[in-house]
């Protein structure tokens, strides 16, 4: 598995809770769907944070999961 790779899959595990639950309470709304806003925030913009491994990607490991700190960068 290149990093690449075992990057999105650690990143899906750890938001796939998330962007679930997103989509549930995103369908279940009571407003039509002409009246929905949504907004993304997209990492390292204003109102987001920033993750960071707690330990480095090693090729031998490729299934690895890891721990993550927030960054926040001023």
């Amino acid at each position: 598995m290149t990093y690449d790779a075992a990057r999105e899959s650690e990143q899906l595990r750890v938001n796939d809770a998330a962007i679930n639950n997103f989509i549930n309470r995103y369908v279940n709304r009571n407003l039509p769907a002409a009246q929905r806003k949504t907004v993304f925030f997209f990492p390292g913009g204003m109102a987001s944070q920033l993750l960071r491994a707690t330990t480095p990607y090693d090729a031998t490991n490729p299934a690895a999961t890891f721990g993550f700190d927030k960054v926040w960068l001023t």
